[in-house]
Parts: C-alpha cells; structure tokens; sequence
C-alpha cells in the first residue's frame, strides 16, 4: 500500500497487477495489468508511489501506474527484488544466491554491480550461500537488507556493499 497516494497494490497467483485506489475505506474500481506471468515478488517506490518493480521467472518488469515501462530479462532466475525508496535503484537476488545492484533511469536498468558467493567469507565480507528469499531498502537509500534460504539476513551498504 502506497500511504501517499491511498493506493494499494497487489499481486496474486494469476498473472495480473492490481491498483486499487482507496477513498477513506471504500476500495474503488482496480486498475488491472497483465504482466505475463506470475508474479515472485512486487516491490513500490516509496517516494513515487506509482513506480513498481516486480519479479518474474529471469525477469522482471517495470510499470509506472499501469502502463509497462520495461521488461528485461535478467538471464538468472529471479527469486526477490526491491525498489528503493526513491526509485533510483534497485537489487534483485537471484535462486543462486547473488544480489545484482541495478540503477534505475527511466525505462532503462543498468547492472552496477554483483555480489556472489564466491567463498562464504571473504576479507570479513560475508555473501549469502543460497536463494535469496526478501530483500528491503533502508528509508535513507544507503543500505539493503537481504534475507536468504542460508537463514541468515545482512545488511549491505549499497555504497560500499563488499564492507
């Protein structure tokens, strides 16, 4: 749910987006998007309410209200993904454990970065060791939270996500 626009979004076992607007606590009519597939995981831009990032088998789409802006495959299978809160970025964890580090700019993703399991500890760097299951962006934009099938959960600095 979007809390600055009174809209909420959701996802369900078919292959549709729904935008439902709110009016105090009466839902209205949805606004309905048909991405293709079945959707993994719907992540909003917190501070452009109308951007969604959402993951789909090795892709994953990226619509501004209704309307589709882009979907790429990513060439992995996709089991999680976030949009930051102001929309300029994203992460999208992968089954094989890597988090891929995107900048967002219109319609266009571009990888900046991977963070892999090579070895499990590295230099005091630690990567998860298998599927990434969430992931979630600090309000602030300077770190993601990524929690995995390994039942463990870290904290990267976006900025410097190898410390």
């Amino acid at each position: 749910m979007s809390p600055r626009s009174q809209t909420f979004v959701k996802s369900s076992l078919t292959t549709y987006i729904w935008r439902i607007p709110l009016n105090g606590g009466e839902c209205l009519q949805a606004d309905i998007v048909d991405i293709g597939s079945q959707p993994k995981d719907l992540s909003l831009a917190i501070n452009d309410h109308q951007l969604a990032l959402i993951s789909i088998e090795t892709r994953v789409v990226l619509l501004k209200g209704t309307q589709v802006l882009s979907n790429v495959d990513l060439g992995f299978t996709v089991s999680a993904c976030a949009i930051a809160v102001d929309g300029n970025e994203a992460i999208v964890g992968g089954q094989d454990g890597k988090l891929h580090i995107y900048s967002v700019n219109g319609d266009t993703l571009t990888q900046e970065a991977v963070l892999e399991n090579i070895e499990v500890k590295v230099k005091n760097t630690v990567y998860h060791t298998a599927r990434i299951n969430n992931l979630a962006w600090s309000p602030d934009n300077h770190m993601v939270a990524a929690g995995s099938l390994d039942t463990c959960v870290i904290v990267y600095e976006v900025e410097n996500p190898a410390s």
